[in-house]
């Protein structure tokens, strides 16, 4: 059993106007330069999907497309900047729907199944990062295969069965694309790693209608991890949801432990009173028999983008797999 959300706009007559349908129209026309083409991907008569926009275009008081003219194919349409922005609202709406229906459903559905809750550390300075002379720039939002290195953290944790999820940053830059993304973020200037534990903890805390039962505390510069990788350590940690889980890497019997690190409820206390410019890796040291490893089928995935080279490796690595 599964929640399926389906997000509709209705004009003030009450009929429907704007959809997954409609949105997949106009980013059909924004790749092709065409209506009918658009149309034709989606096995709709031109008719009924210009009859689609002009409804759309109505109720909004707007025009979603220009036609162009002259071309290979003799014109076609572009999507308006009106229409772009509609597009970019609607799915963040839509995407923020979906997701806070998928933790409703999980709390009032699921209470019986181990809860958890993820914080994304984001607050790091990444002074590794900076080359000699060079103004300073947030690694997260540096480029990676098209898009800010933090959205592959964000795009792998969408889709995990979370009760709720926030990034912790220092970095306004980073918290205005993290909310823009209709993702829950801290931004603080508190100096020590504590402090970002901390105040994830409590922030994914207040989000869930019932405590967690863990927290997935992952990093924003693992580009490779995958979410396969994370859903296989949180079925480890509902079998043993009294344990500290963390991924790991295992070859020649040699194990090498990595991030993302999954803690119980019961370390929650320890957590929100860590001291002072010390994080999750304090507890590990400290109940060494409480850690259960999850291995990852690939070492890459641990890896962190700490340089501009490291950054390039990786990204590199990300273009090779693709498929």
């Amino acid at each position: 059993m599964t929640p399926d959300t389906r997000v509709t706009l209705i004009a003030e007559d009450g009929q429907r106007f704007f959809g997954e349908g409609p949105c997949r129209l106009l980013r059909g026309i924004q790749e092709t330069s065409s209506l009918r083409a658009a149309a034709g991907r989606m096995g709709l008569a031109y008719t009924k999907a210009l009859k689609i926009l002009r409804r759309a275009e109505a109720v909004t008081g707007t025009p979603l497309t220009i036609p162009t003219v002259g071309g290979k194919g003799g014109g076609g349409s572009v999507v308006s900047p009106e229409g772009l922005a509609l597009l970019e609202r609607y799915e963040l709406f839509r995407d923020t729907c979906i997701r806070e229906n998928a933790i409703a459903f999980r709390d009032v559905f699921q209470r019986d199944v181990p809860q958890v809750a993820a914080v994304i550390m984001a607050s790091g300075l990444g002074k590794r990062f900076q080359e000699d002379g060079t103004p300073w720039k947030n690694k997260l939002l540096q480029d990676f295969c098209g898009a800010p290195l933090l959205s592959r953290i964000l795009d792998s944790t969408d889709a995990l069965p979370l009760s709720a999820r926030t990034v912790v940053t220092r970095d306004s830059a980073v918290a205005a694309y993290t909310r823009q993304r209709g993702i829950n973020t801290v931004l603080h200037d508190l100096p020590h790693r504590s402090d970002t534990v901390r105040l994830g903890l409590e922030r994914v805390l207040a989000l869930s209608l019932w405590e967690p039962d863990g927290v997935l505390f992952c990093p924003g510069d693992q580009p490779l991890l995958r979410m396969e990788s994370m859903e296989a350590l949180i079925q480890a940690f509902r079998q043993h949801p009294d344990q500290i889980h963390r991924l790991c890497y295992e070859e020649n019997g040699t194990r090498t432990p990595g991030a993302p690190v999954l803690f119980p409820k019961r370390l929650f206390g320890d957590l929100l009173h860590l001291p002072e410019g010390k994080g999750g890796s304090f507890l590990i040291k400290r109940e060494p028999d409480l850690v259960v490893h999850v291995p990852v089928a690939d070492r890459e995935e641990l890896s962190d983008a700490d340089t501009p080279e490291e950054l390039a490796r990786l990204a590199a690595l990300a273009e090779q797999s693709a498929p």
